[in-house]
């Protein structure tokens, strides 16, 4: 009988020591789902606090070090002082004029992407003066920029692969669209924040219709790059409408380290509106002695050696027509003539602009001259249209004339 208890009572402890594992197990699991929900709860937190812009840092230093990699390592601003104050001026027009190889494209990146980010429910619009420099920053944008960053790149929607459009959570947007055609394409965007990039190839009087896009923004930002092209241009104009810094490397700061902006005395102090030159010099990765050697034997005519290894303007005796200027020379609410509609008592010229490599192509064209207060050929060397002039046409209105048929120079008489 006692063995019998015993066993019995042997059996119910099993029993009981059994069912306090089973309920110790599915604390374990309560436990372990509470936390999963918390840690949950704490994930969804942050990411609306992020999206709201509340743990985007303000600085926008700050943000660039903390979410932005180069190479696989943070973002670094050693050896790079003359970008400080441009990263936080806050002004809400700020015109660069650059040297190549800057890091100011970067700098673009940089200021759309914490901006965006930083204020939900806002667009940034940068635009350029053609569709392989916008691809070239889309492209920049979402590799170097995005994907690298867990955190921004959870920021994103995913989407195919736009170049044009790159869409936030935020409910923030970046348009990237082309500068032809007098900023058209800016006609039908509502922005906050705007770039335009490569200034010196785009209509600069057309500037207005990009500012018109931002006048109900509450914001109203627009950062202006390019380089130097001809002193006295539209460009240099518009730069030198800001208060205008020029970096001085020995000048010594109250912490002791050398280098700052420094307003140029014959500059007018503008508020909210600020100017930037830089050059090459100022980078630690371009030595003088490099800078020195593209100026005595790095083949670079004076132009293009002030232009893109100087950051600066040139100011020559004859100003070359600029690419714009080239740009509203057509008219582009014309179009193809049908034939039915070509008036063949006048002449039509055709010729091939011969072309090769990787960069350049050849172009076949078609054209007849229809402006009858063109004057003859040997009188048209200083003609004006629309206070352009117009050396090209002139040379080529010498080259083709009715009794001429010139294949060497690849124009024939149709």
């Amino acid at each position: 009988m006692q063995a019998k208890k015993a066993k019995k009572m042997i059996h119910e402890m099993a029993r009981l020591d059994k069912a306090a594992a089973e309920v110790a197990n599915l604390g374990r699991i309560m436990a372990e789902r509470d936390f999963e929900i918390e840690e949950s709860k704490r994930r969804a937190q942050k990411e609306r606090d992020i999206l709201a812009g509340k743990l985007i840092p303000a600085n926008r230093i700050e943000f660039v070090e903390k979410f932005r990699q180069v190479k696989g390592a943070p973002f670094s601003f050693q050896g790079r002082d003359y970008l400080r104050e441009i990263y936080l001026d806050e002004s809400l027009e700020i015109n660069i004029v650059k040297a190549r190889q800057m890091e100011i494209t970067e700098f673009a990146l940089n200021w759309l992407t914490h901006k965006l980010t930083l204020h939900p429910h806002t667009i940034g619009l940068y635009m350029t003066d053609r569709f392989e420099h916008i691809k070239d920053f889309s492209d920049r944008f979402q590799s170097a920029v995005i994907e690298p960053s867990p955190v921004l790149k959870s920021l994103m929607v995913p989407t195919k692969n736009s170049v044009a459009w790159k869409k936030f959570k935020n409910k923030s947007n970046l348009r990237m669209l082309s500068a032809w055609g007098d900023f058209e394409s800016a006609r039908s965007i509502a922005a906050d924040f705007v770039v335009v990039d490569e200034m010196q190839s785009v209509n600069v009087g057309a500037l207005s219709i990009v500012k018109e896009s931002m006048s109900k923004s509450k914001y109203h930002q627009m950062i202006k790059i390019g380089t130097g092209s001809d002193e006295g241009d539209e460009w240099y104009e518009e730069w030198c409408r800001g208060t205008q810094y020029h970096w001085k490397k020995d000048f010594v700061n109250q912490d002791g380290s050398c280098g700052a902006w420094v307003q140029d005395p014959k500059s007018p102090t503008v508020p909210g509106k600020t100017s930037y030159a830089i050059s090459q010099s100022m980078a630690p990765w371009i030595s003088a002695e490099a800078i020195e050697a593209k100026r005595t034997g790095g083949g670079y005519p004076p132009r293009q050696f002030e232009n893109e290894v100087l950051g600066w303007w040139h100011r020559g005796m004859k100003r070359p027509l600029t690419a714009k200027e080239m740009m509203t020379l057509f008219d582009q609410n014309l179009d193809f003539t049908p034939s039915e509609n070509v008036d063949h008592t006048l002449p039509v010229y055709a010729g091939f602009d011969w072309g090769g490599g990787t960069q350049a192509f050849t172009v076949a064209w078609i054209w007849q001259l229809v402006n009858e207060i063109l004057p003859p050929a040997e009188n048209l060397e200083t003609f004006l249209l629309s206070n352009l002039s117009l050396q090209i046409l002139s040379f080529l209105y010498q080259h083709v004339c009715p009794h001429n048929t010139n294949f060497g120079n690849h124009f024939f008489v149709l």
